[in-house]
């Protein structure tokens, strides 16, 4: 990474001297939208790496780290299901 002592992006907004709102209102998104999907609990998408890429001047390599390696660790805590107990649920 270009930024020395950066591991996350809030870390990195904060690098920048920005809120939440104004990097929101730079990828045009709402600020609970950024809120959380900067705290892993959603994930970005594709466009709107792109325009953080851009808007950071990152390189490519730094957007695992940034951008999915929070939202995975969520991803861990769902419980998987069998077949069976699948076949059970009433949907």
């Amino acid at each position: 990474m270009v930024y020395k002592d950066i591991y996350s992006l809030k870390d990195l907004r904060k690098h920048y001297n920005l809120t939440q709102l104004q990097v929101s209102n730079l990828i045009g998104i709402s600020s609970r939208s950024y809120r959380e999907k900067e705290n892993g609990l959603v994930p970005f998408s594709q466009i709107e790496i792109v325009k953080l890429i851009k808007l950071f001047e990152l390189e490519e390599t730094d957007t695992y780290q940034l951008f999915y390696k929070d939202y995975l660790k969520s991803y861990r805590k769902v419980k998987m299901i069998s077949i069976s107990e699948y076949k059970k649920l009433k949907i």
